[in-house]
């Protein structure tokens, strides 16, 4: 979590600086937490941290009144130097494991998802594969996926959609017909309210 100051570059000098924090950084980008006020999809921003400076397109903001209000999801322009004082190479994400509530299994809740509105990436060794959510539970999701991985591997997914950013892990439990099932096991840290609203986002099953 870092300290930034965000100027609108529309804005005409001398720009307003509005404070802010990371809520996670990588080398190309950025979600920042803590805004007090909405900025647009393609808007672009100038990002201060110390003395360094770049430019950032605003690729999603979250929804006012869910888990992610208040976030934004930043690009680093093209041509821009990233402005973190830290080695990205040597920051890990931190997970932590799914703690299930007892009290609703078996009747644990369950969405489904139509094509297009939780897209998913899958990391690996050999590229990035890309497909849909299709169904979420607190144990389990079911991905539309064009790749296949093995039985009983652990996978990481990186799941996103209108205004959320959702990263969680998991073991492969099968594939068959485009659809990998996976068994979830850990979270972000940080990300438990999301995946929470994500059952509200999801059609009931």
């Amino acid at each position: 979590m870092l300290p930034v100051r965000l100027q609108r570059e529309a804005d005409a000098p001398p720009r307003r600086k509005i404070s802010a924090c990371t809520f996670d950084i990588s080398e190309h980008g950025a979600r920042i937490a803590g805004l007090q006020e909405t900025f647009a999809n393609g808007e672009v921003l100038i990002v201060e941290r110390g003395s360094k400076r770049g430019k950032y397109k605003v690729v999603w903001m979250g929804k006012a009144g869910t888990p992610l209000g208040g976030h934004a999801g930043l690009q680093l322009l093209e041509g821009q130097e990233s402005i973190w004082d830290v080695e990205i190479a040597e920051l890990q994400e931190e997970y932590e494991p799914i703690i299930l509530d007892e009290s609703l299994i078996p009747t644990h809740r369950e969405a489904t998802f139509a094509p297009g509105k939780a897209k998913v990436k899958v990391p690996g060794t050999s590229g990035q594969a890309e497909g849909h959510l299709v169904q979420l539970s607190e144990r389990e999701c079911t991905l539309l996926l064009d790749h296949e991985y093995p039985r009983s591997s652990t996978v990481a997914l990186f799941i996103s959609g209108e205004g959320f950013d959702l990263r969680c892990r998991g073991i492969v439990r099968a594939y068959a017909s485009g659809h990998l099932i996976v068994d979830l096991n850990e979270i972000r840290r940080g990300d438990r309210r999301l995946f929470d609203y994500l059952f509200t986002v999801g059609d009931k099953a």
